[in-house]
């Protein structure tokens, strides 16, 4: 069991760093600050930066609010497009 908990755990580290870069990514492809980000994300700048700086990872409603309104920019992009 103490096995799949750090499998799990390194999992999730892995995974909050491909988020923490691919925000980074698309937001510098759409050529926004932070702030411009976050407004365009409806997201405060505080809660967005925490999100950049992987101190908080978003919950599965806010993943999807961020993907749907990345998707007016770029169209197709996908969950896993911002997880992987």
């Amino acid at each position: 069991m103490q096995d799949f908990t750090i499998i799990a755990e390194n999992m999730i580290y892995a995974m909050a760093t491909s988020m923490q870069n691919n925000l980074k990514h698309f937001r510098h492809r759409l050529e926004m600050s932070k702030t411009e980000f976050a407004s365009f994300l409806n997201l405060p700048l505080s809660q967005y930066s925490r999100y950049e700086n992987q101190r908080s990872q978003p919950n599965i409603d806010t993943l999807i609010t961020i993907r749907d309104r990345l998707r007016e920019r770029i169209p197709n992009l996908t969950l896993d497009d911002l997880i992987k």
